[in-house]
């Protein structure tokens, strides 16, 4: 799921638009964590989703090789 319709989903809930959710984000990621801690999870998530995304593609072409 990607984040915008993660902002707008939320933004429908509450009824705010979705400008208001993400400043609201924006305060509880000042308020609430480190921003070194932060920064460090999002690039961990990052290259995470690469490996995973990489690990599809193989999958993928390794099944149509099969098709040969």
């Amino acid at each position: 799921m990607s984040a915008e319709k993660l902002i707008h989903d939320a933004a429908d809930e509450c009824e705010w638009d979705p400008d208001t959710v993400v400043g609201i984000l924006a305060e509880f990621i000042d308020e609430f964590t480190d921003p070194d801690d932060f920064k460090a999870f999002l690039e961990a998530r990052v290259a995470e989703e690469a490996v995973d995304g990489y690990d599809e593609d193989e999958e993928e072409e390794s099944a149509g090789a099969d098709d040969y």
